[in-house]
């Protein structure tokens, strides 16, 4: 919750933390478990000198993270298994086991690196790490499962990316000028299923790392008298579900972590700079400009995200 005291009378301040994908995967990886665990303790590393800023404020800290390279990846690996009889699983599958073999690294490194260092470990506000795997509430109507925009997996050339579209009749998209990508649904989100349970391990002093992916992607029977849960093959934008946990646990700063420098205006281009501190309304002026609406797989997402959060809870938000 918003800043708050507690009965030692620190301050309590609230920090949700979005890790990309490319993150824990960086494009000049293999995408082995060794790299990705140098990445991801890397991460960690950084994250835990959070509570090295202030010794007098206690931190409740959410972790969520991306996985449109590792669920790509596991998604192809699956259809190569079909030749051997092995039955291939949807998409949904794949995105819930990518969340927890990725909440499974991010577990190990905190929990190594907690245990290494006197200070942290001392502290009071931070009994562990734990993740949880969260659905997320998605509408069946949603013109997104219509209309894919959500790149996954690795980067192909165009004629690779022909190739996959006539064989496999998937939607490719260049992503970014880095090259094309299999592209999937990705529906607003608009519930975080889990979230008593999240905030219960926030309150009891956990490092909470949820919403992985964007969270697995699930719909309501219409029929309310059962009240299921049923899976979606898609993909939910990380940033729009970090922001919607954010507002949910009234966090009072969210922070999206990417493999840039920050945010950039007419990037690559002679004129193009980069944003330092920038109130809403000249962030506003930019996005409906059209600065960013060739980055629909990368930036313009994060500046929707934030967006969103700052107008609707008045918290401080990070690029």
């Amino acid at each position: 919750s918003q800043s708050q005291q507690n009965n030692d009378d620190r301050a309590t301040k609230s920090v949700v933390i979005a890790l990309g994908g490319n993150a824990i995967k960086k494009p000049s990886d293999t995408g082995t478990a060794e790299d990705m665990l140098r990445n991801v303790e890397h991460a960690t590393a950084q994250i835990l000198n959070l509570y090295k800023t202030d010794p007098n404020t206690r931190y409740q800290l959410c972790i969520t993270h991306g996985n449109g390279p590792q669920v790509g990846a596991l998604f192809l690996q699956n259809q190569m298994c079909v030749e051997h009889g092995i039955p291939a699983l949807p998409l949904t599958f794949c995105g819930a086991m990518t969340k927890g073999y990725i909440g499974y690294m991010l577990q190990q490194c905190l929990y190594n690196q907690l245990q290494s260092d006197n200070e942290l470990s001392a502290r009071s506000d931070i009994k562990g790490a734990v993740t949880v795997i969260n659905q997320v509430g998605v509408s069946m109507h949603d013109a997104a499962f219509q209309n894919p925009s959500k790149p996954i997996g690795k980067f192909y050339t165009q004629s690779e990316a022909d190739k996959l579209a006539t064989e496999h009749s998937y939607t490719m998209m260049e992503d970014s000028g880095r090259g094309y990508r299999i592209t999937v649904g990705s529906p607003t989100p608009l519930k975080i299923m889990e979230l008593d349970a999240i905030r219960h391990l926030l309150c009891s002093s956990h490092i909470v790392v949820c919403a992985g992916g964007g969270g697995v992607p699930v719909i309501m029977d219409d029929d309310a008298q059962q009240n299921k849960l049923y899976g979606m093959d898609a993909v939910i934008d990380k940033d729009l579900t970090t922001v919607l946990l954010a507002s949910e646990l009234q966090a009072d700063t969210v922070v999206i972590a990417t493999d840039g420098d920050g945010i950039w205006v007419n990037y690559g281009n002679p004129d193009g700079y980069k944003l330092d501190t920038v109130e809403v309304s000249e962030l506003e002026r930019l996005y409906t400009s059209g600065v960013w609406d060739k980055y629909t797989g990368s930036m313009k997402p994060k500046i929707t995200a934030v967006l969103k959060f700052v107008k609707e809870t008045g918290g401080d938000a990070i690029i």
